[in-house]
């Protein structure tokens, strides 16, 4: 199977994973901010990567570290886990994930 990132063409506001609900049941998705789309893309490929190699069972909250800063998969209403990114001042998380992008760079 042959898994992609691409930018929901519905609205344009997400970068979403096509194929992984054969691994998890749902699929990813990304909220563009500030960045480049390439760089959403990265992280969704990341994210796939980590989900293709390690098979891992995802939940409701799931903590996935992106190199240095922590993510998390939160469920919403459209079957889609979308991405949160901790706050950087540690008090909970935030939909996105633009300060990862900044501090990878």
């Amino acid at each position: 199977m042959i898994i992609t990132a691409e930018i929901n063409i519905n609205n344009n506001i997400y970068v979403v994973s096509k194929g992984l609900t054969s691994y998890i049941g749902k699929e990813v998705r990304v909220l563009k901010g500030i960045n480049q789309v390439e760089d959403y893309v990265h992280v969704i490929k990341y994210i796939i990567d980590y989900i293709v190699e390690n098979k891992p069972t995802i939940s409701e909250n799931q903590n996935i570290g992106y190199y240095s800063w922590l993510l998390q998969l939160r469920l919403d209403e459209q079957n889609y886990y979308d991405l949160y990114e901790a706050n950087s001042d540690g008090s909970g998380f935030n939909k996105g994930c633009d300060t990862a992008i900044s501090i990878v760079r």
